[in-house]
């Protein structure tokens, strides 16, 4: 008989954290809740570090150097300059993944965290309403969904006609090119 490996990683870690952390570590027995918690972490940080590497990358190098000259220390200069642009140009990405991480939440079913999920059936099972719970909790997660991808969307136009607009963009991208 084939087992059937999952094929989500967030879901491979949730079991490593169920089912091998409590064996290797009885000590380190956690709640059930961290139990969904930190490896929604552990999975979601590796993305998050990258989209600010990004970002901080997309900055240019001009800022850089003026802050620089203006005799900034690194911290300083990443704490005035460059980060506050570089959030500005990650924020529609970080807002796809809450919107990822909205979806891997009903995971919770896994560790027996009770979910919305989980709490629709035990309503469901309590009161009978199986198609009503059930539509609620979808368009709850649609509607929930919908408008972090609307926000997303916004931020992502919104920064696109600002840098378009920007005489000086306009002016350093054919210096670019060349």
């Amino acid at each position: 008989m084939d087992r059937v490996l999952p094929s989500h990683p967030l879901l491979l870690v949730v079991y490593a954290f169920l089912l091998a952390l409590p064996r290797l570590t009885p000590a380190l027995a956690l709640p059930v809740f961290w139990m969904l918690v930190i490896p929604m972490i552990l999975v979601s940080s590796a993305t998050t570090a990258e989209v600010f590497r990004a970002g901080i990358k997309a900055i240019d190098r001009g800022q850089w150097e003026a802050a620089e000259s203006l005799g900034m220390t690194r911290r300083t200069l990443m704490r005035l300059v460059i980060l506050p642009q570089a959030f500005r140009i990650v924020l529609p990405a970080l807002l796809t993944g809450l919107v990822s991480l909205l979806k891997d939440s009903t995971l919770g079913y896994v560790v027996s965290y009770p979910e919305l999920m989980q709490q629709g059936r035990t309503v469901t099972a309590y009161y009978g309403y199986l198609i009503q719970t059930f539509l609620a909790i979808s368009v709850l997660y649609v509607v929930l969904n919908y408008l972090l991808t609307k926000v997303a969307s916004w931020l992502q136009a919104r920064s696109t006609r600002k840098a378009t607009a920007n005489p000086a963009a306009r002016v350093a991208e054919p210096a670019a090119a060349q």
